[in-house]
C-alpha cells in the first residue's frame, strides 16, 4: 500500500480494550493511509468488547510476532473475530503481530 502525502503514524501505548493510547481508539482516530505501530511497552492487546473494524486503508507496524499478540477472549461461548475489514476495496498490511483467540470458559474447572 504506498502511503498518501500527510499520512500520520499513531502508536498504540497501552493494552487496554479501548480508550486514548488503545490499539480500537488508534483505529478510530487514524485517516486513511496512516500507519499505527506500537510502543515497546505493549506486548499484548486483549479484546474483550468485540472485533476491531476497520473501514479505511491502514498499515499496522508491529515489533515481532514473538513480541506483540492481539488476542480476543470470549465469554459464554460467545467468539468474536479480532480484525473485521469492512469492504473488500479497503486495503490493510499488517505486520509484526500475532493474532490468537483466549478462552476464560474453556478454562472453567481446571484448577
Amino acid at each position: 500500500m504506498a502511503t498518501q502525502t500527510g499520512a500520520a503514524t499513531i502508536t498504540v501505548t497501552n493494552t487496554n480494550d479501548s480508550g486514548p493510547g488503545s490499539l480500537r481508539q488508534a483505529i478510530l482516530n487514524a485517516s486513511s493511509g496512516d500507519t499505527i505501530n506500537f510502543a515497546p511497552s505493549v506486548t499484548t492487546v486483549t479484546l474483550t468488547s468485540g472485533e476491531l473494524v476497520i473501514d479505511k486503508n491502514l498499515t499496522i507496524t508491529g515489533p515481532g510476532a514473538n513480541r506483540l499478540t492481539v488476542t480476543a477472549e470470549y465469554h459464554d461461548f460467545v467468539y468474536f473475530r479480532i480484525f473485521n475489514i469492512s469492504s473488500s476495496t479497503v486495503t490493510v498490511s499488517m505486520s509484526g503481530t500475532r493474532s490468537q483467540m483466549a478462552s476464560l470458559a474453556a478454562l472453567a474447572g481446571v484448577f
